[in-house]
């Protein structure tokens, strides 16, 4: 989640992404990708989806990066 009590999801996926770079995050939101790239992606997420509509791109993104 971006808005969280202690630490935004920018930051905390900044923070994993630093001490795990293996470990892929995925930002899940209602609200609608505003750049090329979300804060999300630029501090290391492996992506960010839409609620609703892009559920099935998200499954299949998850997937591809399982079957590396």
């Amino acid at each position: 989640d971006i808005s969280m009590p202690e630490m935004d999801g920018i930051e905390a996926t900044r923070r994993i992404h630093a001490e795990f770079p293996s470990v892929h995050i995925f930002g899940l939101s209602s609200q609608q990708r505003t750049a090329n790239l979300h804060p999300i992606e630029q501090a290391g997420g492996s992506g960010y989806f839409i609620k609703g509509d892009e559920i099935q791109h998200m499954v299949d993104r998850m997937l591809s990066l399982q079957a590396r």
